[in-house]
């Protein structure tokens, strides 16, 4: 009978960072050399600027045209991020999203970007994009995270946070404290307001454009374990698995929330909704034009 193998065994990290990245290992840095990524740079400030001279315009308080400006250009900003989360390998899809959430909240009002924080952290630690694996400042974060949103009534973000630790211990070189980590999150529920075993009113066009999300994302599950994209930090390929959990956990979170919580989650996760339409949307598109060439 053979040995079996240790899964936590044998993944040591990049070995060279100094710094804040010794209890950073979740920050990534923008490309400013890409053309994509200078674009959303400049359209996130452009887009402050807009709204927020726009809501002056109608004689909006400061801080609150200031806010609307925010609430308007990291719509843009957090939903690229997340989509270079969701899929690697292709950027525009984030920027779609982007677009998509911006005319949201222009539309709907402002949703709360702790969300999107707490998202795009999560993806990373699962899909280790960042070339290195979560450590004591990102798992502070991402704890306070959980906790201020489900003080605010978002108690299903603590159990989200507690499994996706599960999950990640349990992936190819896992990391074992993350299951002590688990309970942490687990115990920030005790800090929750609002729990209730029954789902909150959800209104169609949040429905509608949950079903629509979903349906356009599925093909990206099938296609994450090809990916080619590298770690920042270790140069390595990312692992294929690990990026289709994340993945996989991310849709089953977006919809647990939104049907579980109703339209105040919804409105909070509309970015994400967007931008997993946007990386669907843009996936199809690309492998259609190459399709086409061959």
């Amino acid at each position: 009978m053979s040995k079996q193998k240790n899964k936590y065994k044998g993944y040591m990290g990049p070995v060279d960072i100094t710094g804040i990245g010794q209890y950073f290992g979740l920050a990534r840095p923008f490309n400013t050399d890409d053309k994509v990524t200078r674009f959303v740079l400049l359209a996130t400030v452009l887009a402050f600027c807009a709204e927020a001279a726009w809501k002056l315009f109608q004689n909006v308080p400061t801080y609150d045209a200031c806010m609307a400006g925010v609430s308007v250009g990291f719509s843009l900003l957090f939903s690229f991020m997340l989509g270079m989360e969701l899929d690697p390998d292709r950027k525009i899809g984030g920027v779609i999203g982007g677009v998509l959430a911006m005319v949201w909240a222009f539309w709907q009002g402002e949703p709360n970007f702790i969300v999107m924080l707490l998202l795009i952290f999560v993806l990373r630690m699962l899909n280790r994009s960042s070339g290195d694996r979560h450590k004591i400042l990102d798992n502070v974060l991402m704890l306070l995270c959980a906790w201020w949103l489900g003080q605010d009534g978002g108690w299903l973000y603590p159990m989200m946070l507690g499994a996706a630790y599960i999950i990640e211990s349990q992936l190819n070189n896992g990391f074992f404290y993350s299951l002590y980590l688990a309970a942490f999150a687990f115990g920030t529920l005790w800090f929750s307001n609002g729990i209730s075993k029954e789902p909150a009113a959800l209104s169609i066009p949040y429905i509608a454009i949950l079903a629509a999300s979903i349906i356009l994302f599925l093909p990206m599950l099938r296609m994450s374990v090809l990916v080619e994209a590298r770690g920042d930090r270790d140069g390595r390929r990312l692992d294929g698995k690990r990026l289709r959990a994340g993945n996989l956990f991310f849709l089953v979170t977006m919809f647990f929330i939104t049907f579980f919580q109703g339209d105040v989650q919804g409105q909070n996760l509309a970015p994400a909704i967007f931008t997993a339409a946007g990386v669907g949307l843009y996936l199809v598109y690309d492998l259609g034009q190459k399709r086409n060439k061959s």
